[in-house]
């Protein structure tokens, strides 16, 4: 890399971009470590198809020495906070009220190593200077976002690095019927709609009224199971996402990434959600708080990004169902940071993880008898296979379309679809049969993995060859994903 020093061209290391204080051979070091784009859990993008946003969006692909060379925002002693100003009325289980923001509030703060507070509720957008209009979904109008930013950044407090005002109002702008957000980094304020996110909204019936002879449509007045729990995980992702922007990251196009760009609930529901940051962007995020005067910094650039990871997953497991395929990968990645293995499931705790590496550490192989666990029965192999087995969690994770942890009939077909077009359904049923142990009517990771990794004696013909042609997926996303890892490593 070269910067411009009195019209010269000076070229500079990695190391030289980050504060004196932490740009130490031995600190560097340790932060390669961690940024190594190690498979399965940095995947390569999914090719540039139609109606997706690789296909749709011209935007260049912003590397860590771009990022460096835009001079981002920084936080600073002054301003640090990132504020959140709910525009609806929060708490309650009814449609149309917000979910609550201490859970967002939680997220943002270990995301981004930066405070999070959140503000009184403000009706600013039953105010004046807003254009309204109305959205067709019954009696409910939208609000138009620009409007909205102008009325926002007045209310940014002294110490706020950002604002950011949530609302479950529908929201457009003068291009788009809807957006789910508009930001403005100049202006340090975003506006958010979680209205089309929630699963209720969609949920609209019809009837006829033979009083008046007309159809007329209602609209649920409480959520469902689950609506909750799905609304939570949009808002996580697309919260993490934006804030980025503000500091400075564009969408990423190196790997399946938080950052990634979506064009729609489709997109994103099925990857981006289940990932954290990819090295390139974690990369910019510690040189982003390492470089600014925030006293809050870390002084442990390192020991910072582990910590985050385990924060991450703390605050994932309070949330139970939420954030199920996220807490996979969570798991997967401290495996690999804490025990230098892979893991095989993505989803055994913190003490399963520990008894193995003892056991390793000892030069004892893992007892293969132990199968049941009453709370984790997914061990961590340091075997040869564990290296396979993670390569089929993350397949399980790009067919689990709605992140819930659970593969569903319809998403089993789709997954042999995906491998055998030739695959009768008829066929593909007998197989989720088979892989479904429990007969719940869906295959979690555990039976995903015990129907791939231990088959039946005489699995048939079938099935053998949709065995095969998964383990062969999995090794060509493999052979893929290092090609990436050794031209981003280049980049570094």
């Amino acid at each position: 890399m070269r910067l411009l020093s009195e019209g010269k061209s000076v070229p500079i290391q990695m190391h030289e971009m980050y504060p004196d204080r932490q740009s130490s051979p031995v600190e560097m070091n340790k932060l390669q470590r961690i940024l190594q784009p190690l498979s399965p859990l940095f995947l390569p993008p999914l090719p540039a198809i139609p109606d997706t946003w690789m296909f749709e969006s011209k935007e260049k692909p912003q590397t860590f020495k771009d990022y460096v060379l835009e001079q981002p925002s920084l936080p600073s002693r002054t301003h640090h906070t990132i504020y959140l100003l709910p525009l609806t009325e929060p708490g309650g289980s009814s449609v149309g009220s917000l979910p609550d923001l201490r859970i967002l509030q939680s997220l943002l703060e270990a995301w981004f190593g930066l405070p999070c507070k959140i503000l009184h509720h403000d009706p600013m957008l039953s105010g004046k200077g807003i254009a309204v209009r109305s959205n067709g979904h019954g009696n409910d109008v939208k609000y138009h976002a620009k409007d909205s930013l102008r009325q926002l950044r007045i209310r940014l407090p002294a110490d706020g690095f950002c604002i950011l005002g949530i609302t479950m109002e529908d929201l457009f702008d003068s291009t788009q019927t809807f957006v789910l957000s508009s930001i403005s980094a100049r202006d340090r304020a975003g506006i958010f709609s979680f209205c089309r996110m929630d699963p209720a909204w969609y949920r609209v019936s019809c009837r006829m009224d033979f009083d008046v002879m007309k159809v007329v449509e209602e609209y649920p007045k409480e959520r469902r199971e689950g609506d909750l729990e799905i609304l939570l995980r949009r808002a996580h992702g697309l919260l993490s996402k934006e804030v980025g922007h503000f500091l400075g990251m564009r969408h990423c196009q190196f790997y399946v990434c938080r950052m990634q760009g979506s064009s729609g609930l489709h997109e994103s529901d099925s990857k981006q959600d289940k990932v954290d940051l990819c090295p390139v962007c974690l990369r910019k995020l510690t040189w982003n708080l390492a470089s600014s005067t925030y006293e809050g910094a870390p002084e442990d650039i390192s020991g910072w990004c582990i910590e985050r990871y385990r924060k991450l997953l703390t605050h994932a497991e309070k949330l139970g169902q939420a954030l199920q395929a996220y807490k996979l990968w969570l798991r997967s990645r401290l495996a690999q940071l804490d025990y230098n293995i892979m893991p095989a499931a993505a989803a055994a705790s913190a003490s399963t993880a520990e008894a193995v590496a003892a056991k390793v550490h000892a030069g004892t192989p893992p007892n293969e008898e132990e199968e049941e666990y009453d709370e984790d029965p997914i061990l961590l192999s340091p075997d040869s296979e564990s290296r396979r087995e993670a390569e089929l969690v993350m397949l399980f994770s790009r067919h689990d379309e709605d992140g819930d942890g659970r593969m569903k009939v319809k998403e089993f077909c789709q997954l042999i679809n995906a491998v055998d077009e030739t695959f009768s359904a008829i066929s593909a049923m007998k197989m989720f049969e088979a892989c479904d142990a429990n007969r719940d009517g869906s295959v979690d990771v555990k039976e995903f993995l015990s129907w791939l990794l231990r088959p039946q004696e005489d699995p048939g013909m079938a099935e053998s060859r949709i065995l095969k042609r998964l383990a062969a997926e999995t090794r060509l996303a493999k052979q893929y994903s290092c090609r990436i890892e050794d031209d981003m490593l280049c980049e570094y």
